[in-house]
């Protein structure tokens, strides 16, 4: 269990963001200390549902997190024969706790924003996460449950080998035949309400565990946002551990099916070590790509006629240039992360001038790794300046025309 928790690669890519690390870490602990006490306290939920309102004001997308966790410990209760009014109850706790929470963040988020007198961002559509229209149900539902099966199969957030594939629908199977073993053996039928849940339980485990991919309507999911993929890994486990305590019956055939599970599940821990040290190896990459051009960049602006520290700067992205497709020509990556939410580009920074227009990141990165502080130009003076007959007949970078000074103000377009 170690194994998978520790090597997901969702963690890789969450320490892709440094400046968010510790938050990212501390909202999935609060996800999950908030399931652990409303499964341990009588009175849990209370407590529970304040922890989840932290957590999703942290991040919200280890909602997902909690909710997979809530529907394991339900299977794991039905697995170990729990009687049916005590199951319902702890649905009913559980549910409590997550509505209760949700409420609680909308409540705490609605007071913050009034007070500051600001709207929330609309980055990832946050602004607009919540349940959905009606009418978008069965595309989203079709799209939530698409990428939860792309996910085994190597199509969805990581890519794998067709051999890792394999190994995933390996482990699925096996451990579906486990869990059938486990029924029969428990002759967990005959409580027709439990085996029913059971049933309920597994069909919604890929709208819970990507629940996220369904209330975030107007966004794609990318890979930071799917830790919570693991969790169906556990439940592997769970029936593993299951099917080892309660066998009687099929010795021979059960101890090699278990022995398929606990083999495949170690291999499914090795691609993922193999695929965070792919995407560390891609982060460091591309910090020193970065870190390169960002030398020769500084060193050309340096080197351009009157040019002097106090004299504002200001980068400008143009569409269709031959820097914008070097910056997006991640080729030799591509086969290591479908969408990679951290780093769009192979040079940090540079995609924002397309995206955001802003290039206050990159004029930070370079004060912050090089130790010269150059001067932003203020939104007023850039739209003066791409106002300019001079800016419309720049030549853009590399060419040594891609870097003039225009009414005191250093441009550069890229």
């Amino acid at each position: 269990m170690a194994l998978l928790l520790s090597t997901f690669p969702s963690l890789a890519v969450s320490f892709s963001y440094l400046f968010m690390i510790e938050i990212y870490i501390v909202a999935l602990l609060l996800a999950v200390v908030a399931v652990y006490v409303t499964v341990r306290m009588k009175f849990g939920f209370i407590l529970g549902s304040i922890l989840i309102s932290i957590s999703l004001g942290c991040y919200q997308s280890y909602i997902g997190v909690a909710a997979a966790l809530c529907l394991l410990y339900l299977i794991k209760m039905v697995l170990d024969k729990k009687d049916t009014k005590e199951i319902v109850l702890m649905v009913g706790k559980l549910l409590a706790m997550g509505i209760v929470g949700i409420i609680l963040y909308f409540i705490i988020l609605k007071i913050i924003l009034s007070i500051k007198g600001v709207t929330l961002s609309n980055y990832k559509g946050a602004n607009e996460m919540g349940i959905p229209p009606l009418g978008q149900w069965p595309s989203l539902l079709y799209r939530t449950y698409l990428h939860f099966i792309g996910y085994f199969i190597g199509q969805s957030f990581f890519k794998a080998t067709s051999f890792y594939s394999w190994v995933r629908i390996l482990t699925i199977l096996s451990s579906s035949l486990l869990g059938i073993y486990i029924v029969v053996n428990k002759k967990l039928y005959k409580n027709k309400v439990n085996f029913m849940l059971l049933i309920l339980f597994i069909i919604l485990m890929p709208l819970v565990v990507n629940i996220v991919d369904f209330v975030a309507y107007n966004t794609e999911l990318s890979t930071l946002n799917i830790y919570q993929f693991v969790i169906p890994f556990i439940l592997c486990i769970v029936l593993l551990e299951n099917s080892t305590l309660n066998g009687k019956n099929f010795k021979k055939i059960i101890g090699i099916i278990e022995c398929v599970s606990v083999l495949t599940l170690t291999l499914v821990g090795w691609d993922n070590f193999i695929t965070t040290n792919r995407y560390y190896m891609k982060v460091y990459s591309f910090c020193n790509y970065t870190y390169s051009f960002n030398t020769r960049l500084l060193a050309r602006i340096e080197e351009t006629p009157g040019f002097s520290y106090d004299m504002p700067v200001m980068i400008v992205g143009e569409e269709e240039s031959e820097f914008y497709e070097m910056l997006y020509d991640i080729t030799p990556w591509n086969d290591v992360i479908n969408y990679d939410q951290a780093l769009w580009g192979r040079y940090v920074g540079y995609e924002d001038l397309y995206f955001f227009e802003n290039d206050a990141k990159i004029i930070r990165i370079i004060g912050n790794t090089l130790g010269v502080d150059l001067q932003i130009a203020s939104f007023d003076v850039k739209e003066k300046i791409l106002e300019t007959n001079e800016f419309e007949n720049m030549e853009v970078w590399p060419s040594k025309d891609a870097v003039k000074i225009i009414d005191d103000v250093l441009v550069i377009k890229m």
